[in-house]
């Protein structure tokens, strides 16, 4: 059962006929989405919204959380894409849906501050998506972006792309609202339930077990984030959780870096690897938020990740900072550890079970998923009702499929084609009578 504020919320959600959580459906559900996190809290309000019949289940008590990876008050958003010019079709959809929910809820949900991309490849990946795309962008050199933001101090031989476009969405607030008016659409929601196992049904439906009890559905879509390989094990190596890590930091000179003038930005140390992103001054944590892309990270069991900070932690955020924005390079004020699921080629992994049609396997992941999460959502939940195909964007979607020419997906498919221990069963017996 949702716990705590999110209660309260849904409260003053309800329409004017009472309503009850734990009423129980007189029959199977048309779909059940495991895991209310970014996506599938998106997919179970489309599915809702549309008439469903839906149950959400989330293995936390509390839909907003500190224990997975949507934590932390901020994530950017932006167009200029470095990951690819294939994904702007699904953020200009996800942009329209903040405004939509926004109008729903009526609460903001997107600030527009404006992104920088700085430093190489970001630069040159960015500018090839908005050339590709024909997105509005300046293109600024090192000098001109310190004038413009003067909390930057970037040596002279750095590029800088800038989009206005770019800002900060609520992750919290808006996983919030999207259960919210799923539920108020007639979604039923349990939290503080973990699923067991899921096993298809000799119907086509599917059944799944949690520590309190069996749901039986139609379709089934797993949105687990950090315990996809749990849920789907053929996935091992391919979804894979990393330890994440943000610090919010005290400026020097706060005024430099409050949200109205400073944006959101992206950063290539040229000495660091991994890149950077990080936010101005914004919300109820004081300072300058700043993480580093994990892309490197060494795998993190999601039970136990280590929330605790050190000064493996705080030292490349500090020296990104130092080199350039050192007026934001003060004490640690807050801190805080997550995850990010990461996949071989850095895109998402979305798609119907290879073995079971009727479910539908998210991980859109890999450090850069959250911005999305509107648009994946209406993906999910017209894959559940137009079995596995989203028209819409189905063209978008065949970098994100299960493919043998994506790395590490061929032993995932030939651990997909093994026969399961009930077909082997079969097969033996079959193999009996034949001698």
């Amino acid at each position: 059962m949702l716990k705590g504020a999110g209660c309260n919320l849904l409260r003053a959600a309800a329409p004017a006929a009472a309503r009850c959580l734990s009423t129980e459906a007189s029959k199977r559900y048309d779909a059940i989405v495991v895991g209310l996190g970014a996506h599938g809290s998106a997919c179970l309000y489309h599915l809702a919204r549309w008439g469903s019949k839906v149950l959400g289940l989330d293995r936390f008590n509390s839909i907003s959380n500190t224990k997975a990876s949507h934590h932390g008050q901020t994530r950017i958003t932006r167009m200029a894409y470095k990951e690819g010019p294939e994904y702007v079709p699904l953020l200009r959809k996800s942009f329209e849906m903040y405004e939509a929910l926004e109008r729903e809820t009526q609460q903001k949900l997107y600030w527009q501050t404006g992104c920088v991309n700085i430093g190489e490849p970001l630069f040159s990946a960015a500018r090839a998506t908005a050339d590709d795309q024909q997105l509005p962008h300046e293109v600024l050199t090192a000098q001109q972006a310190n004038e413009r933001f003067p909390g930057l101090q970037l040596p002279a031989h750095m590029p800088v792309l800038y989009e206005a476009a770019g800002g900060i969405v609520e992750p919290e607030k808006m996983i919030q609202a999207h259960v919210l008016r799923a539920w108020y659409h007639g979604a039923h929601v349990k939290t503080g339930e973990t699923v067991l196992e899921w096993e298809p049904l000799p119907d086509g439906g599917v059944a799944v077990t949690t520590d309190y009890k069996t749901y039986h559905a139609d379709k089934l879509v797993i949105s687990s984030g950090a315990w996809m390989e749990q849920m789907v094990p053929e996935l091992k190596g391919l979804t894979v959780p990393g330890r994440a890590t943000v610090g919010w930091f005290q400026p020097s000179v706060p005024e430099l870096f409050h949200h109205s003038r400073f944006p959101v930005f992206l950063l290539q140390d040229e000495e660091q690897g991994d890149p950077f992103y990080g936010f101005p001054e914004f919300g109820r944590f004081p300072g300058v938020k700043i993480g580093k892309f994990c892309v490197s990270a060494p795998p993190c069991d999601p039970d136990n990740v280590d929330r605790e900070m050190s000064a493996a932690d705080t030292k490349p955020l500090e020296q990104a900072l130092r080199r350039h924005m050192p007026k934001a390079h003060g004490d640690v004020l807050n801190f805080a550890a997550c995850m990010f699921t990461m996949t071989p080629d850095n895109h998402f992994v979305i798609d119907t079970h290879p073995r079971h049609p009727q479910v539908v396997i998210c991980s859109a992941c890999s450090g850069h998923g959250f911005k999305l999460s509107p648009a994946i959502g209406y993906v999910l939940a017209d894959m559940v009702r137009h079995d596995g195909v989203c028209k819409e964007f189905e063209q978008q979607m065949q970098i994100h499929r299960l493919s043998r020419s994506r790395p590490g997906h061929a032993a995932v498919l030939d651990r997909f084609e093994q026969p399961q221990p009930q077909q082997q069963q079969q097969q033996q017996q079959h193999a009996a009578v034949g001698s």
